[in-house]
């Protein structure tokens, strides 16, 4: 019985060296265990952050550059990848943040935001009291639809950004 054992422990020690050499071999040569690791995971919060302050840069896009969400898939996957340069990344960033925000018009409901960020973030005026004069609602109300409108955006973003994951 005892030489069973040390041959099935014999076994299992070569087994698991083999695949261990393997799994390091994989991990060398950089190829991604799975296809959504090439890219960076922010969690959902550190995405609605990074969204938040992309936002306060929106007009200049050299601000832009160090912004977490230039390595996430929604914009990696709308660049040449890897191989775009931080410039390129943050354009994309710009026009997909934009173009997010343009999509939420045209519902009642979705439009109160839409209209808050186009006044404070995609076509800004000086201030947020001008920005709630010109939409003519009491500040607080502005910023309660300021408020849905980044919240609206972050959501459809994240749905974008993490689509590949669901699949």
């Amino acid at each position: 019985m005892k030489s069973m054992t040390k041959r099935s422990f014999a076994f299992t020690d070569t087994a698991l060296t083999f695949i261990a050499g393997h799994a390091l071999t994989f991990l060398e040569t950089g190829a991604p265990l799975h296809p959504y690791e090439k890219y960076p995971v922010l969690s959902k919060p550190e995405f609605e952050v990074a969204l938040r302050d992309a936002l306060k840069f929106l007009d200049r896009p050299e601000a832009l550059r160090k912004n977490p969400l230039l390595h996430s898939r929604i914009v990696t996957e709308n660049t040449r990848g890897v191989e775009a340069t931080s410039k390129e990344r943050s354009l994309v960033l710009q026009n997909l943040i934009r173009e997010t925000a343009i999509g939420l018009q045209g519902h009642p409901k979705r439009e109160r935001g839409y209209r808050a960020l186009r006044r404070t973030y995609l076509h800004p005026v000086a201030t947020q009291e001008k920005a709630a004069e010109l939409l003519d609602l009491p500040f607080s109300t502005y910023r309660r639809h300021l408020a849905e409108g980044i919240v609206l955006l972050a959501e459809t973003l994240w749905l974008q950004e993490t689509d590949a994951l669901l699949k």
